[in-house]
């Protein structure tokens, strides 16, 4: 443990065995030392002031009984490198390394709280606490895990528990990249931190099976010790104990721990402590999900309670199984509202890791259609049946369902892409159950469903960069400049639901009621996120999903009138109700991550929050511009700006608002607020005072364009009132504004950059074509050869004569295309390994000199349910 303000134990148990750094008041570089504050396995801690940030530090100097044993002092060095790698908001951060009297040190934030160990010795945590630091310290080691890192002796004494309640993972000096076996040799005492050459590496009490038995190692051995830290948390004892070494390691190789309370925990905790690695979790990820799901008694609703939710225990091998199952089982108890009868049931119908994209029910509701994409592959169209545990391939790829006619007929999208949370550019097409290749009806279209009565259907369905709903095909019912999503018809055909989202770049928005005649009877207020839509069988209500974190079901009627149905622990997205009341859920996780990396090199985490998208990067190469927009965001704009450095260095929240572009000098930057009304702001990087900018009466303003060299005009992505997308330049003082475009261009990417020489600005038409835009009056718009309706603006190449441009496909191919001959050359092709649940890869920013790119991408994990007993 270091970089902790808590002072040594009043044992002296940790204290050093003689000072190995600097005296008090010592001055090296710009390290001012101010008191000794600790020690470690393998340092002493000093608290220091860092002159160039006015900041203080923990400065941790090796051992000095350690300098001259070379192991030690590589595990020190090693530690340095792995943190300054890993960049996480749960792990210690790294500020810098070097000598003081060749003495090594490692410069690190200061942190003020506590060990969990120490907080551990009052007693177990209460279930909420619990649940709160295990989630922090699973995402922390998921972090480690995806850059290749194990830690290796995660135990209580490594989990520090700051006083605002984040959980910081320390110690990596033992960590190490797989595949490489733990080393061989014995062990001395119980407690010992074993770490000599030839030895046992770790702390026996929290040791796996594998590493007791000087087996190869890889993540699950920490989950094995995760699961060690979490019985101890809920227990305040361990699982696994023994009059000596040999006794403990005998405990852990061979003995099942007790059982602990509540039954959902003791499930997750006996599968992480699975002897054989294949049976524990597989990934850190699926573990923070499968606790994030546990309901924590007390946040019940005062009042009558009902009787828990009940669902069958299917056991199954696969790890998300394991946590969505968790989700159904009685003991884990759904929170519903005092209002739902006794007898809601919930059923599990999918085991498999990865996105649920639709589902319906078959016209006598015995059977369930849906689409789903598996383990990172494509979309691919299943059936399912109550009880069945297995689902059947219907042997549809690259379709997505839509939905199914009484006649069982399919409507499907295919050849589609994704632009965020919106298909976009896809062929709606129509075959039969049992079917193979659809038949193709029309371009452009995101939604459709069939009407209860004739061969008929409406649908969603975009043109000159608006989207508008009709019903039956080619008669427009409703229009928008936004996007709409989850296009239902009641069940007498006279009314149709739709989501409705002002944004193209995410799914905020509200629901809408019109009849079928296009009048709008009603519309809910505006959500963070509003997607799933469906009538019950009345036709009196439609059933949604929508909130801010977390989803939970409503209902509207056509006069207006909003009602919560379902309030539950995490989020939900409603697919369908069948004719008998019950309904098709999924309970789903969603993530949004940022990477950073140099072309040739190793691509590295970067994520801040639970939804880090990248804006920019300055020409440097050296800071990002991003921002948070899930639970991490501001409470009226939804989102955040921040700006962190490549080093890894912490994030630094410069205020709300969703980030444009850096200046060119990166010493401000853009910001667009939406609420509670529209700004345009010029936040500092630095010092100084943020500035709202001067701009027309927009409707709204896409987070797409950019900041010219005076610092005065910039480019944005507009709308007006009743009129579609345009692009301006605006001069932000006295908020003229001048259109470069037509009205109604397609936004479909995620950016309109400038040409260095600030001539021209390239973006989709209305076509779906990428154009070269003149900035300045006399130039016609010209189509960049070499370049498809698929293809997403990112940017200009340094020497103007060409842009980077890439395919919204998983891996993401980013292409540089030459403007005048169209030449296309590969650039290089990016992405997560782990494809399980992407259903985005967007924005991508790539610096001047080519050496350094960053990307976002957006995950939702997610398993369906059949609920009964809702009203």
């Amino acid at each position: 443990m270091f970089g902790s303000r808590k002072r040594p134990k009043p044992d002296g148990e940790n204290l050093p065995e003689r000072a190995s750094g600097p005296p008090v008041g010592a001055r090296f570089g710009p390290y001012e030392i101010l008191e000794s504050i600790g020690s470690g396995g393998m340092g002493q801690v000093y608290r220091a002031r860092d002159s160039r940030f006015s900041r203080d530090v923990a400065i941790k100097f090796l051992r000095e009984s350690l300098q001259n044993d070379p192991t030690p002092a590589r595990r020190f060095q090693e530690e340095a490198r792995l943190l300054a790698q890993i960049n996480h908001p749960n792990i210690l951060n790294v500020f810098d390394t070097g000598e003081y009297l060749g003495v090594p040190y490692l410069v690190t934030e200061l942190l003020d709280g506590a060990p969990l160990d120490e907080i551990l010795a009052s007693g177990a945590l209460p279930l909420r606490k619990l649940l709160d630091y295990a989630v922090q310290a699973a995402r922390a080691l998921a972090a480690a895990h995806r850059n290749g890192i194990v830690h290796r002796d995660l135990k209580p004494s490594n989990i520090f528990v700051l006083r605002e309640g984040r959980v910081k993972v320390l110690d990596f000096g033992l960590a190490k990249r797989p595949p490489r076996a733990a080393a061989n040799g014995s062990s001395e005492a119980t407690e010992t931190q074993l770490t000599e050459a030839n030895t046992i590496v770790g702390t026996v009490s929290y040791m796996s099976p594998e590493q007791v038995s000087r087996q190869p190692l890889d993540s699950r051995s920490d989950l094995f010790s995760f699961g060690i830290v979490l019985f101890e948390m809920a227990t305040a004892r361990r699982p696994f104990t023994g009059a000596s070494t040999v006794d403990v390691m005998h405990a852990v190789l061979h003995t099942d721990p007790p059982s602990v309370d509540p039954a959902p925990l003791d499930r997750i905790i006996r599968r992480c402590l699975e002897k054989n690695p294949a049976q524990r979790f597989q990934d850190a990820d699926d573990l923070a999900f499968a606790l994030e799901q546990i309901a924590v008694p007390d946040q019940v609703p005062a009042g009558p309670q009902p009787a828990p939710v009940s669902a069958p225990w299917i056991r199954r091998s696969a790890v998300a199984a394991l946590a969505v199952v968790l989700l159904a089982a009685g003991a884990l108890g759904w929170r519903l509202m005092s209002r739902q009868p006794a007898s809601v049931t919930v059923l599990p119908l999918t085991f498999r890791r990865g996105l649920v994209q639709n589902a319906r029910f078959t016209t006598d509701s015995s059977s369930i259609l849906y689409s789903a994409e598996w383990e990172g592959g494509p979309s691919e169209i299943f059936s399912a049946r109550p009880g069945h545990s297995e689902s059947q391939e219907l042997g549809m790829r690259r379709e997505k369902l839509l939905d199914i006619s009484r006649s069982g007929e399919l409507l499907v999208l295919f050849d589609y892409s994704m632009s965020g949370w919106q298909p976009v550019n896809g062929k709606l097409g129509r075959v039969p159950l049992g079917g193979s290749a659809p038949r193709p009806l029309l371009d452009g279209v995101s939604y459709a469903c069939w009407a209860h009565a004739g061969d008929r259907y409406a649908m969603v369905r975009q043109s000159g960069g608006r989207e508008r709903v009709e019903f039956p095909a080619g008669t427009k019912l409703y229009e928008t400049s936004g996007w709409i999503s989850d296009l239902r018809l009641s069940p007498n055909d006279d009314a149709l639901a739709f989501g409705e989202h002002p944004n193209l770049g995410d799914d905020q928005g509200h629901i809408v009621v019109i009849s079928a005649r296009g009048n709008v009877l009603a519309r809910t207020a505006d959500y963070a996120s509003a997607q799933g839509v469906a009538w019950e069988p009345s036709g009196r209500e439609v059933w949604y999903t929508a909130g801010i974190a977390e989803l939970r079901l409503f209902a509207i009627q056509r006069n207006g009138r909003v009602r919560t149905v379902l309030e539950t622990p995490g989020s939900l997205m409603l697919f369908d109700i069948g004719s008998d009341g019950r309904a098709l859920m999924a309970h789903q996780s969603f993530r949004g991550s940022m990477i950073l990396a140099a072309r040739d090199g190793q691509e590295r985490d970067l994520s801040w929050l639970d939804d880090s998208s990248i804006a920019d990067i300055s020409a440097d190469g050296r800071t990002l511009l991003f921002w948070e927009g899930a639970a991490g965001s501001g409470p009226e704009s939804n989102y955040s700006t921040y700006i962190r450095g490549v080093d890894g260095s912490p994030a630094i929240r410069l205020g709300d608002g969703q980030p444009i572009a850096f200046s060119v000098d990166a010493k401000w930057a853009l910001s667009l607020v939406r609420r509670p009304r529209l700004r345009l702001l010029a936040v500092p990087t630095g010092t100084g005072e943020t500035r709202e900018l001067k701009i027309p009466a927009f409707e709204s303003i896409e987070p797409i364009g950019g900041v010219f060299r005076d610092g005065r005009r910039v480019l944005v992505a507009a709308r007006f009132p009743g009129r579609g997308v345009q692009y301006f330049v605006v001069d932000s003082q006295s908020g003229a504004a001048r259109a470069i475009t037509p009205e109604g261009i397609g936004v479909t990417g995620w950016s309109m950059p400038l040409s260095p020489d600030e001539s021209y600005a390239a973006a989709h038409d209305a076509t779906g074509s990428i154009v070269r835009y003149a900035v300045d009056a006399g130039s016609q718009p010209r189509s960049i050869p070499g370049t498809t309706a698929t293809d997403q603006v990112i940017q200009w190449a340094a020497d103007g004569r060409s842009i980077f441009v890439y395919s919204a496909s998983i891996p993401v191919s980013v292409v540089k295309v030459d403007i005048e001959s169209g030449r296309r050359k590969p650039w290089k092709t990016i992405g997560p390994t782990d494809r399980a649940g992407l259903f985005s890869i967007a924005p991508v920013r790539i610096t001047p000199d080519e050496r350094t790119y960053s990307y976002a991408f957006s995950r939702a994990l997610s398993q369906l349910y059949l609920i009964a007993g809702l009203r």
